[in-house]
């Protein structure tokens, strides 16, 4: 009888991968997305795993919607959802997003940690472009920086509408970065990545 339990215990130990805290992934996660976004805010997520905000895309990315995608059953509209929704804010890259979702979202947002927010680092030639009208600032590693927007000096973030847009700056050759807004205000930035480890 005892040796039945301890067998038990040991397999029970072994399916837990030995009591390992498998959660952390996840909480620095949902951590993220109630810091980086405020409620009815939508977010760009594969399953509706960021729980807490709508989504913009309908379909959630398993394994029938990933191959109707590939087939051409369902479209791959996630760029229109995104803009359509307002959406700032999408879970980091992943292998579920399918190629049209993960190239627009990969040009359009930047990276914070676990999650990315809308935006771009600006071209050397000062170009850059906006997919998801809003509220933008113009950010270096430091903070807000200077130069010219679109022809008229740079003080504070602004509404930018979709389409392109040019930076010239104040210190030549600076890597500077469209950030949304809010994002910033909120502690995030494209320089400093939080929650990476976990």
């Amino acid at each position: 009888m005892s040796a039945t339990a301890l067998l038990f215990l040991f397999l029970t130990a072994k399916y837990a991968e030995w009591f390992r805290n498998g959660t952390l992934e996840k909480y620095t996660e949902m951590h993220q997305v109630l810091r980086l976004t405020r409620p009815g805010e939508p977010i760009m997520d594969l399953k509706g795993e960021t729980i807490f905000r709508p989504r913009a895309f309908y379909y959630i990315f398993e394994y029938i919607t990933r191959a109707e995608i590939r087939s051409g059953i369902i479209a791959d509209t996630v760029p229109e959802s995104v803009v359509a929704a307002n959406c700032h804010v999408a879970q980091a890259d992943g292998d579920f997003f399918p190629p049209r979702a993960k190239t627009f979202l990969r040009e359009n947002f930047v990276d914070v940690g676990r999650l990315r927010a809308s935006g771009q680092f600006i071209r050397q030639n000062g170009s850059f472009s906006i997919a998801v009208p809003g509220e933008y600032m113009i950010i270096d590693a430091k903070g807000e920086t200077s130069g010219t927007l679109d022809g008229t000096p740079y003080g504070a973030a602004r509404v930018l509408a979709a389409g392109a847009h040019r930076f010239d700056r104040a210190v030549a050759g600076e890597r500077v970065a469209v950030f949304w807004a809010p994002a910033f205000r909120r502690g995030f930035s494209p320089y400093h990545l939080q929650d990476r480890d976990f």
